[in-house]
Parts: C-alpha cells; sequence; structure tokens
C-alpha cells in the first residue's frame, strides 16, 4: 500500500492545468491549481483525482491520467483521462 498524494483528495473536475514546462529539455512537468487557487506541480507518475488516477504523460498542452474503473460487467479497467490547458481569452 503506498501513501497517498495530496491531490487524490480532489475530485479532477474541480482541478484545472495551468501550465506545462519542459524540464532540462527532457522530462514534462505541469501546474495543476485547485477552486482555492492553490497551485501543486506534478510529473509522470504522480496520482490524481478521487479514482486514484495515475500520470502517464504531460506534454505542451495536456497531463494523460489512467484511472482504475469498474465497468458494467464489475472487472477492472484502465480508462484514459486528460486534463487539458484551459485556453485563455481576453474579455474586455
Amino acid at each position: 500500500k503506498r501513501k497517498q498524494e495530496v491531490l487524490e483528495f480532489y475530485d479532477l473536475s474541480t482541478l484545472t492545468l495551468v501550465a506545462t514546462l519542459r524540464k532540462k529539455g527532457k522530462e514534462w512537468i505541469a501546474s495543476v491549481q485547485d477552486t482555492s487557487g492553490k497551485a501543486y506541480i506534478v510529473r509522470r507518475g504522480n496520482y490524481m483525482g478521487k479514482r486514484g488516477g495515475r500520470i502517464e504523460k504531460i506534454d505542451g498542452q495536456t497531463i494523460y491520467l489512467v484511472e482504475q474503473v469498474m465497468d458494467p460487467s464489475g472487472e477492472i479497467v484502465d480508462q484514459q483521462v486528460t486534463l487539458t490547458l484551459a485556453e485563455v481569452n481576453d474579455q474586455e
């Protein structure tokens, strides 16, 4: 059993991807924000969301997670979920 990470206590729908960047020219990292505005840095291998989604990949626009969910037949299956950078539109 592993210790739950802080972002596993949040519903994925309450987290917003605010930035991604390539660290040292190789590994991508990302910044996600909760509804209170607190930011967290995540990388591949971290867990997020109440369904224990594991980050499989981060690119310039998206975090790709795999959650284990129960399908209608009762089997546990992997389901891919994504968190994508929100477009910022200037509104005057």
